[in-house]
């Protein structure tokens, strides 16, 4: 009866969540992106053989697809962690009822199965099992336990999808050795020349054809283990959400005096809000993990030598991943009190001015931080990384200042969600990439005969954006105060 009745409203929160005046509307658009996908994947895996004769002629379907299996969930996995949401938001309304949270907890991880994340791929292996492997020589037990390991693997996939998100905010050291687990196994892929993910997902996969039941098994318990650890994790979380006075303290008390200027005072203002609340630090913390990590990943793979435009994607995480990151909202992370800050006797210039320095000292930090992975994996690639970072330090932190200028709407700098909580951010936001990004990789990819004199040009534009900090400084300084009001208007406004 329980679960009926939770069925019930989660119906009634997609539909009232959809606007009743574009309601058929948006229905119908989605139902035909869902029928356009979903037949293409459909067609991909009832033609499988047909299309993979006509890229790789003699290569045997579920030959191919048994090796990259594992690869293939990998790569779906890293889109799911970065798009798909963990139970709690939804779990969060219904605290107040008179109902377990464990009950609560276990319908929604099983509720949580129900995503594009889960259907889709099956669209894919339904008709690729029906044509390749229930009609062949492993007809029978080994064909239905191949399809069941495919539907425990999307599953498992799910839940430590969960248990990484949520272990982010309830125990950070836990997620870093889960993560690095995880690169662990990734690194001694690369190490390998590729060669392991492929025999150890062919070893599977074959042996569950050949009806090796034993493996099913352990993919059953693994699955189950995931989903009690999960729901674990989900527990406390609602417990971390519900709990008060668990606030993230800084060891040691930083003191503003007159020996020190107004600007660096201020910066030191901006240092202690990223380290004191806690989605700019969890944005701190995602730029020292994954901005080192992305690298190294980058770096690690051979084709980065021969492509200057994915090794200037390195050069540009490197040391530019905090300052745009952080950089977009800046003004945003003090809505709460920006009416404050007007109303005090701060120099607007000034202020700017400690936000551009702000970033561009993050840029020489992470360039330092990240230095050794150069040196170690790609030492080439040295001359692009100085580049990148007077590029970062005088073009892209000049440009995450200015479009937080144009920032106006409210964030709450200690609700949860972290490197996944989007608010405050527009589509602007994230088409900033596209101009931040376009200039170094045309002149990367117009001077590619000549590297060494695109990066000279590129270091060049950075250090005169350096140089002309006190400028942009004061170019700023104008549009803020243009924008103040409007900004602060915007900033009081909450959003629902």
């Amino acid at each position: 009866m329980l679960y009926r009745h939770l069925l019930s409203a989660q119906r009634k929160q997609v539909t009232r969540s959809l606007s009743p005046r574009y309601r058929w509307l948006t229905v119908t658009a989605i139902f035909f992106v869902s029928l356009y996908v979903g037949g293409i994947l459909f067609s991909v895996g009832l033609y499988f053989g047909k299309l993979l004769q006509a890229v790789l002629p003699g290569e045997e379907p579920l030959a191919l697809l048994n090796r990259n299996l594992f690869i293939i969930f990998i790569t779906l996995f890293s889109l799911r962690f970065f798009f798909q949401k963990t139970p709690r938001l939804s779990i969060r309304p219904y605290l107040h009822l008179p109902v377990s949270r464990a009950r609560l907890v276990r319908f929604f991880q099983l509720f949580s199965l129900i995503s594009i994340h889960n259907l889709f791929p099956l669209v894919f292996f339904l008709p690729f099992w029906l044509r390749y492997v229930l009609d062949s020589e492993y007809a029978g037990p080994g064909a239905w336990a191949w399809l069941a390991a495919i539907v425990l693997i999307l599953a498992i996939s799910q839940y430590a999808n969960n248990v990484l998100r949520t272990l982010m905010t309830v125990n950070m050291r836990r997620f870093v050795i889960v993560a690095g687990a995880l690169f662990g196994l990734i690194l001694l892929d690369h190490l390998t020349g590729g060669a392991w993910l492929p025999v150890a997902s062919s070893t599977l996969f074959y042996g569950l054809l050949q009806g090796n039941i034993v493996l099913l098994g352990q993919l059953l318990v693994l699955t189950v283990a995931l989903f009690l650890y999960s729901s674990l994790l989900l527990r406390e979380r609602l417990q971390y959400d519900a709990s008060e006075g668990q606030r993230f303290r800084l060891s040691s008390k930083v003191v503003f005096t007159n020996e020190r200027s107004r600007v660096g005072n201020l910066m030191l203002l901006e240092l202690q809000l990223v380290w004191r609340n806690r989605r700019p630090r969890t944005y701190l913390f995602f730029a020292l993990f994954f901005g080192t990590l992305y690298v190294a990943l980058l770096l690690l793979d051979p084709r980065v030598y021969g492509n200057i435009l994915m090794a200037a994607l390195a050069g540009l995480f490197a040391s530019g991943i905090f300052a745009v990151n952080h950089g977009q909202l800046m003004f945003s992370w003090e809505s709460n009190y920006f009416d404050g800050l007007l109303s005090r006797s701060i120099d607007t210039q000034e202020m700017v001015l400690a936000k551009i320095l702000t970033l561009q000292t993050s840029c020489v930090i992470f360039f330092v931080l990240s230095m050794p992975i150069f040196l170690g994996l790609a030492p080439e690639l040295l001359p692009l990384h100085v580049a990148f970072l007077l590029y970062n330090a005088g073009v892209t932190s000049i440009l995450m200042v200015l479009v937080a200028v144009f920032n106006s709407r409210r964030v709450d700098i200690e609700k949860g969600g972290g490197f996944f909580n989007y608010e405050g951010f527009s589509l602007r936001h994230w088409l900033l990439f596209i101009p931040t990004a376009t200039p170094p990789t045309l002149l990367l990819y117009g001077l590619r005969d000549n590297v060494g004199d695109a990066l000279v040009v590129l270091g060049a534009i950075g250090a005169g954006g350096v140089l002309l900090t006190s400028l942009w400084s004061r170019i700023l300084e104008r549009i803020l105060l243009r924008r103040r009001y409007v900004m602060s208007s915007g900033f009081r406004q909450y959003e629902h």
